[in-house]
Order: C-alpha cells, then structure tokens, then sequence
C-alpha cells in the first residue's frame, strides 16, 4: 500500500536509489596514524571483554562466554557499550591507546582486502582539538560506472539512475 502511494506520488520506487544521493556524496580515501586497532574477533579480545564485563555482560542478558555473534550483532546498544568500553579502559601493551576496532563484516568477504569492517575513535577532536591525525583526500565523485558502487548495488539488489 505504502509502495502504491509512493509511485502515484511520483516518488522513487523502493529499490532504487536517487541520483541526488550520489551527487551529495563522495568516496574519501582516508590515512591513519600509526597504532594498533583492537581486533574484534580474535579469541583474545573475546575473552578479555568476557572477564572484565562479566557482571554487566549478565546485565545485558549475555551468559557465558561473550561469542563474535554478539560483537558483531545488531544489537546498537550491546555493541556501543563494548565499543564504549574498549575505547575507554582499554590501553595496550605498549602503553598506547587502540586507533579504534576492526571486525569481519557480517555481510562476508568478496575478495582479498575486503569484507572488515573499521571504526575510528576519534580522540583529538573528542578532546576538543583540532589536529586529528588522520589524512583524508579530496574525495571522488560517485560515479554510475563506478565498480565498487556497482557491486554493492548488485550486492543488496538495488538500481540506481
């Protein structure tokens, strides 16, 4: 019914994405400082998130062993607090902080170099600086043609003009 009166309106039909959502979009390719990044699925990183959130994992209603299915699900609240967790408390053996966390896409891997999924913690501008040491291009435009643009179109079955 909604899909009906959406095309009687005139509006774009479900499945396809506007023009006007590329043209008020870039592809940034981005460079990150040295360091290290807390590596979601690694049996380390499970079992120390397990041993220090016990009490408030069993809050959270996880029993047992926290599994990367938790980490990576689409519970937002579960996985903001671990992420919250991480960034906060977490310091490394070198005594450094973690860049951020990486983890398997759930949506699997295509190729070599594909399929993890990065989050950057932004502690500089947190802190209320202004030098992040992150360097980030130009940008591209999103192009039709554009190979990755026309994968992750075929991928989640959408057509776009």
């Amino acid at each position: 019914m909604v899909e009906a009166d959406w095309l009687k309106a005139g509006n774009m039909q479900p499945g396809w994405l506007p023009t006007i959502w590329r043209d008020g979009r870039r592809m940034y390719e981005m460079t990150f400082p040295e360091g290290w990044w807390v590596d979601v699925d690694s049996t380390d990183t499970l079992s120390t998130v397990s041993a220090a959130l016990e009490e408030a994992l069993l809050k959270w209603g996880i029993t047992g062993t926290l599994t990367l299915s938790e980490l990576t699900s689409n519970d937002r609240k579960l996985t903001t607090r671990i992420a919250t967790w991480l960034r906060e408390e977490v310091t490394l053996d070198d005594g450094s902080q973690p860049l951020g966390v990486q983890c398997p896409s759930k949506y699997g891997r295509s190729g070599v170099q594909t399929g993890t999924s990065w989050a950057y913690w932004m502690r500089a501008i947190d802190a209320g600086l202004s030098n992040e040491p992150v360097i980030v291009d130009a940008g591209v435009p999103i192009e039709l043609d554009n190979p990755a643009f026309k994968y992750a179109l075929s991928f989640h079955h959408i057509q776009s003009r």
